[in-house]
């Protein structure tokens, strides 16, 4: 033990300097080999007026410097898909739990039947606020009287995002799979009609600004007339923009229009002249996937993304980056928190073996099946097979995987699976690498396979056998 203030206890254990506070849980840890060898052993250790610990070892002086987390983290280690705050009131939602937190007091009160996560939030005059989820619910609380009712719809999409037209009194909802209304009373949906949506448009966002409501797609924006509620124009690359992969949308009082882009970074838009600046890793950003942009009182924006959460000043266009060293929870976020590693699955080859991983919406641990021999140089069969078998809690289907190579099963084990899509963000089918986020901890994006040719890939959800597939593999094999 080094030291002992009024709200740390300083030591070190197996060459690790160790800050807990008193109650006794570790909030620091450090080690830096250059600094601490095997020889680590200290010999005086003092606090200044600056409450900076100096600590006088066999290797020099290290100096240790405590500051307060300028974060508050809320639902330490679980996934966030989205959060919305009404006064003293944040609402939460993740995979394991959809929360209700009172800022005042700290107390969490866990939300009762809601299934999947909460994606996104809309207050309307009324108070009422609608929470679009991760399932085919969306979720209607009323505010005044601290009530629940939830509105299911038959058809298995994702009711993402919502919107509520105060001019229409309807409410719109933005899916993995198109725009659509949903009728509150039937819980029936109807797309939109215009030709400009198509139906594999994924809608991410709402943005009202007098009366024009945008809307922000992977596919560009879209511009709806609030009072008709048509579609009057469609902004994407081909209208002049550098990007269209949208995630979020800011209106300054300017009429300065900032996207948070999946790919692009962030785009400063200029709609009355049409003329753009891109801000990128090459002006000191983290990533170039943003999934939303929020105004402060200081010129500021801050972006989310998939690496730390940037500071970014409108003027000055000087950035900071803050990542989990600095306090943040983790350093990637996601579209609605403000396939990947929060959701999909994968099938790969690594070291000699080949694996298949099923990430349940990215709730550890990762369903994992390896097989029990090494490949050797040669054409392979390579493929999994999963029969449903029951429906869990929750609607998720729960069943047998076998994991084959030609016809033999080389690894086999009981899984889970989830009936809806995985991507909120761009993410796809991808053959040959990954080109998201890594669905599994156990490889880096993008994962390229490396050494071999890949002929053919077929999926099916038909119910057809494994074999049939295989031996059907086989002779498209004798062909090429």
């Amino acid at each position: 033990m080094f030291k002992i203030t009024r709200n740390f206890i300083y030591g070190s254990k197996d060459n690790i300097i160790l800050v807990l506070n008193k109650l006794g849980k570790i909030v620091f840890s450090y080690k830096n080999q250059e600094i601490l060898d095997s020889n680590f052993k200290y010999q005086t250790a003092f606090t200044d007026k600056q409450n900076i610990l100096w600590i006088s070892t066999r290797n020099g002086i290290v100096k240790l410097v405590t500051k307060k987390n300028p974060f508050n983290i809320y639902q330490e280690n679980q996934s966030i898909r989205g959060i919305y705050k009404n006064k003293n009131n944040l609402f939460i939602g993740s995979y394991t739990e959809n929360a209700l937190i009172d800022l005042i007091n700290n107390k969490k009160a866990k939300i009762p039947g809601a299934i999947g996560a909460f994606s996104s939030s809309y207050q309307d005059k009324n108070s009422h606020i609608w929470f679009g989820s991760t399932t085919n619910r969306v979720y209607e609380y009323f505010l005044n009287e601290k009530k629940w009712r939830f509105h299911s719809i038959d058809e298995r999409i994702n009711l993402f995002v919502t919107f509520k037209n105060l001019n229409t009194g309807k409410l719109w909802v933005g899916t993995s799979d198109g725009l659509v209304w949903l009728d509150t009373e039937t819980n029936k949906i109807s797309y939109h009609k215009s030709s400009l949506i198509k139906s594999s448009t994924e809608i991410r966002a709402f943005y009202k600004h007098g009366n024009d409501i945008w809307i922000v797609s992977n596919k560009g924006l879209y511009l709806m007339d609030a009072i008709t509620e048509s579609i009057t124009n469609h902004y994407n690359v081909e209208s002049g923009l550098p990007f269209d992969n949208f995630n979020h949308l800011y209106i300054d009082s300017e009429g300065m229009f900032w996207l948070a882009t999946k790919g692009g970074g962030l785009i400063q838009w200029d709609k009355t002249n049409n003329t753009y600046s891109s801000f990128t890793t090459k002006n000191g950003f983290s990533n170039n996937t943003i999934y939303a942009v929020y105004p402060d009182n200081f010129n500021n924006l801050w972006l989310p993304s998939n690496n730390g959460l940037i500071r970014f000043n409108k003027k000055t266009k000087n950035t900071r980056v803050y990542l989990a060293k600095d306090g943040i929870a983790h350093e990637e976020f996601n579209t609605f928190a403000h396939g990947s590693r929060f959701g999909g699955h994968s099938l790969f080859i690594k070291n000699k073996k080949l694996y298949y991983v099923y990430n349940f919406l990215g709730i550890k641990p990762e369903q994992v099946f390896v097989s029990n021999t090494t490949l050797k140089p040669g054409k392979y069969t390579l493929g999994m097979e999963f029969v449903r078998e029951s429906a869990g809690e929750y609607g998720e289907s729960l069943g047998n995987t076998k994991l084959y190579i030609n016809e033999t099963v080389v690894a086999e084990g009981p899984m889970r699976t989830q009936p809806a899509k995985f991507t909120l963000s761009g993410d796809g089918l991808c053959v040959g690498y990954d080109s998201g986020d890594n669905v599994s901890n156990l490889y880096k994006s993008p994962g390229e396979f490396e050494g071999g040719i890949i002929q053919g890939v077929g999926v099916t959800v038909e119910g057809t056998p494994y074999r049939d597939l295989e031996a059907e593999a086989k002779r498209l094999m004798m062909t090429q």
